[in-house]
């Protein structure tokens, strides 16, 4: 019984201030907003697929046999979106120090994955058209590979499509939590 009274005690007199500012910002970064870890596990997916694409596409793919200036904007733009992913990766792992107000972080943390997540449609928009010059350079275009190649087109856009739908989503559950909290005020 004697436990049960303690309970009662803690609970009706808690401890003011048991958890500082720098402590709550700890907790919320492990307990990981879903949004994020979706986000945390799509850089890690596409940053790890498009660094073996770039390792194995010169022998699997005859890059030998295409320009210098094809094999270099593939490798340039496949390099600019694996650093674009892992710029990702830091920004959904790395708190934000700026300020103690976690109205204000959450603001300023969706801005950033709001500009991330342009910038990364336009990446996969821009390595997709690489990929599509790399891989229509040098042949000859007969009624298959034209057909093949509009469809590879046509699976690339709704790719793209799929993806800005997916950013659009997920920043809409960033910008519901900050309403969210808006409305606790």
């Amino acid at each position: 019984m004697m436990e049960l009274n303690e309970l009662k005690s803690v609970w009706k007199h808690p401890e003011a201030g048991s958890k500082n500012n720098e402590e709550l910002r700890q907790m919320l970064v492990q307990a990981k907003i879903p949004v994020l870890r979706q986000i945390q596990r799509q850089t890690i997916v596409e940053s790890f697929a498009l660094g073996v694409f770039l390792v194995c596409y010169y022998s699997m793919f005859d890059g030998q046999q295409k320009t210098l200036m094809v094999n270099l904007l593939l490798v340039a733009v496949g390099i600019m979106t694996i650093v674009h992913s892992i710029y990702g990766y830091i920004l959904v792992n790395t708190p934000d120090g700026k300020s103690c107000n976690l109205l204000a972080s959450l603001q300023r943390r969706e801005k950033q994955i709001r500009y991330f997540a342009l910038l990364s449609v336009a990446l996969r928009t821009v390595f997709a058209i690489a990929l599509i010059i790399f891989f229509t350079e040098n042949p000859v275009l007969n009624t298959a590979r034209s057909i093949a190649l509009i469809f590879v087109i046509l699976v690339f856009a709704l790719q793209m499509t799929m993806l800005m739908q997916i950013w659009i989503g997920r920043l809409k559950k960033i910008r519901k939590i900050i309403e969210d909290f808006n409305t606790l005020r």
